[in-house]
């Protein structure tokens, strides 16, 4: 079984703290119909504007396609 290890980051808004991600879900697709749920988080707070979060995750499926839903600001 092969493991990929992937990472993904997120900026902050560069005017208002009003304007950044705080909960979102992270999807990745092989074929682009069917979404595998990679990701959750909840409470998230960035130090300042043009800020990166970097998140990392682990999965047995190389994906071809990611989709974020922001499920709060």
């Amino acid at each position: 079984m092969r493991i990929f290890f992937i990472r993904y980051a997120l900026i902050s808004a560069n005017d208002s703290p009003d304007r950044d991600p705080a909960e979102w879900i992270l999807y990745g697709s092989i074929d682009g119909k069917k979404w595998d749920k990679l990701d959750v988080r909840n409470s998230q707070k960035f130090l300042g504007r043009y800020t990166t979060l970097e998140y990392p995750i682990v999965s047995d499926k190389e994906y071809k396609s990611f989709k974020l839903n922001v499920t709060s600001a």
